[in-house]
């Protein structure tokens, strides 16, 4: 689903540039009134996901480096995810270049991690020394 979503923004940037996304494309495929629901749904989306998400960020980087009762820690947790929205905010007010670049780098930090995450598991399967139940991948679970 992500990569046909990205794919959509891609084509769609490609034909018509706007930073309205969703609300000027509703719009003019569909009338103002499912423009503005979009909208508002993407609007609304972001105010109440982000505040979510930004609190994995800090709860999984908190685990990664082994600050386990940080994140016990409901005050310093929720402290440090405030912190981390507001550095965010602050590079999208600063400007969309530099946004652009702090994105472009942490979705290639991220795809590293998942690639080594991947490595390591499967690693560790093949070599038997999981302590999961875990079984091999077949090709055969592609095939519907």
């Amino acid at each position: 689903p992500m990569l046909l979503i990205a794919s959509a923004f891609y084509y769609l940037n490609k034909v018509d540039q706007d930073c309205g996304t969703t609300f000027s494309w509703v719009t003019r495929a569909m009338g103002p009134w499912a423009g503005w629901l979009g909208g508002w749904a993407i609007t609304m989306t972001g105010v109440l996901v982000v505040g979510s998400l930004a609190d994995v960020a800090v709860s999984f980087t908190l685990l990664a480096v082994g600050l386990d009762g940080w994140v016990a820690n409901d005050f310093v947790r929720q402290l440090l995810t405030v912190l981390l929205i507001i550095v965010m905010t602050g590079l999208c007010v600063i400007g969309t270049e530099l946004s652009a670049k702090v994105q472009n780098a942490l979705i290639l930090l991220q795809v590293a991690f998942l690639l080594v995450f991947v490595a390591v598991a499967l690693y560790r399967v093949y070599a038997g020394t999981t302590g999961f139940d875990s079984i091999e991948p077949s090709a055969s679970w592609l095939n519907p």
